[in-house]
């Protein structure tokens, strides 16, 4: 099971660098955008609320 965030270009880079495991680059014009796959298995529930938070401060214009 997967799901795509968009994270910034740059943060993207960091993610994919820190757990390849977890997060790919959509290989297209979207994943330049930064839309990334991350993998949900194996993930651990810390690493989805915090992809999952930095995509929301994007989408509400709201950084922490």
């Amino acid at each position: 099971m997967s799901a795509n965030i968009r994270f910034t270009p740059d943060e993207q880079i960091f993610k994919c660098h820190l757990a390849p495991d977890l997060f790919k680059a959509i290989d297209n014009g979207w994943g330049r955008q930064g839309w990334t796959t991350m993998l949900l298995e194996p993930a651990s529930d810390a690493d989805i609320v915090a992809a999952l938070t930095m995509a929301h401060a994007h989408a509400t214009g709201r950084r922490r």
